[in-house]
C-alpha cells in the first residue's frame, strides 16, 4: 500500500559567482610520483585525510601517475611548512598510495588578485 508523500520542489540554483576566490597567501605544494594506488579514488582519500585528521585546507589534483597537493598555511614559517609536509606524507601513505613525495618551491606572501 502506498502512502501519499508531500514532495517539495527544489529551490532555484543561486547564480554562480563570476570570480574565483583569491588563493591563500601561504601555500605548501607537493608533487607525488605514484607507483601504486591501493584504493579506487586515492585523490579523494588524501584530501579527506588532510581535512579530517590535519584540519587542513587542501586541494588534490592529478591522475594515476602523479598528484599535486596544495595545503594552505596560516603563515610562511618554515616549521609550519615542515608540519604540512609530514601530514601530506602521512595522508598519502594512509590513502594507500605508494610512491615518492617531493616538496615544490614555496609560495608565500603572494599579492591578492
Amino acid at each position: 500500500m502506498s502512502m501519499p508523500v508531500a514532495i517539495r520542489h527544489l529551490d532555484p540554483t543561486p547564480p554562480r559567482p563570476t570570480a574565483e576566490l583569491s588563493p591563500a597567501r601561504h601555500v605548501a605544494r607537493f608533487h607525488v610520483e605514484v607507483e601504486a594506488a591501493h584504493l579506487a579514488n586515492p585523490h579523494l582519500a588524501v584530501a579527506r585525510l588532510l581535512v579530517s585528521e590535519a584540519g587542513a585546507y587542501a586541494q588534490v589534483a592529478g591522475d594515476d601517475d602523479e598528484l599535486e597537493i596544495r595545503v594552505a598555511l596560516a603563515s610562511g614559517d618554515p616549521t609550519e611548512h615542515q608540519l604540512a609536509e609530514q601530514w601530506v606524507r602521512w595522508a598519502v601513505h594512509c590513502a594507500g598510495i605508494r610512491g615518492r613525495v617531493h616538496p615544490v618551491e614555496r609560495q608565500s606572501s603572494r599579492p591578492a588578485r
